[in-house]
């Protein structure tokens, strides 16, 4: 049972604007049976992310299972929102996902893809999220999602949005590998978009350092596992003989 990032990082891709809505194509066409993630951060004054503001973009030939959204959440003072959705390739092809925005803020799409020897189980979210946690901060340079826990092996998936006007850096958590992060906060809204592959049962929080202050901040973590292994059965059959 193993998960792999799909290319050692070459599906990676990101961007964001004053969109509504904001698309991100893959690099490359996807692998049916592969796991697509999406994470988005934005200050868009219209709430949480919801289910149906990840869709796939017309155009795409990659054809894709439910898109669930794993993980979202808001700063209850201002409109820092970041979320995080997953979604099951049924067909592979060429790959566009798009995140609904305002039209007058930034939003962003942040986009990757994973594959797993034993596959991804999307009956249900239930089937695929494993944990998930959020938490918002203020001027704290040390942004913490708060703790989630895998039973076994799985994929680590978080996001951030920082309430921030200067330009900064941000600094991953041990074993944390960045997809896409957008760090001028005088032209941009300030995020990043991370994940995790850990081989044993873990408990870890999405975790990164900003190098200026934020005004304030929103993070989310989610815990993606795999399809539970059927496992191989061996049967004897014993053979009796007689003189």
């Amino acid at each position: 049972m193993t998960i792999s990032e799909v290319g050692a990082g070459t599906q990676r891709a990101g961007s964001s604007a004053v969109a509504n809505p904001k698309t991100q194509a893959l690099p490359a066409n996807v692998t049916a049976g592969n796991l697509v993630v999406v994470a988005s951060y934005t200050n868009r004054t219209t709430g949480v992310f919801v289910a149906g503001d990840c869709t796939k973009n017309a155009g795409s030939t990659a054809t894709l299972g439910t898109i669930y959204l794993v993980k979202a959440a808001k700063h209850s003072a201002v409109d820092q929102v970041a979320g995080i959705w997953v979604a099951k390739v049924a067909t592979g092809g060429s790959l566009t996902m798009a995140v609904a925005g305002d039209g007058s803020n930034f939003v962003s799409c942040v986009v990757n893809e994973y594959s797993s020897d034993v596959g991804f189980d999307d009956t249900s979210s239930a089937t695929l999220l494993e944990a998930s946690n959020s938490a918002e901060g203020t001027t704290a340079t040390a942004i913490n999602s708060g703790n989630a826990t895998s039973a076994g092996k799985a994929l680590f998936l978080g996001a951030v949005a920082v309430n921030n006007g200067a330009l900064i850096t941000l600094t991953l958590g041990s074993g944390w590998t960045n997809i896409f992060s957008s760090l001028n906060g005088t032209t941009e809204e300030v995020g990043q978009g991370a994940t995790k592959i850990v081989s044993t049962g873990t408990t870890d929080s999405f975790n990164t350092t900003i190098s200026v202050a934020p005004t304030q901040w929103v993070a989310v973590v989610a815990v993606i596992k795999e399809q539970a292994s059927a496992g191989t059965a061996i049967m004897g059959r014993s053979i009796w003989m007689t003189a």
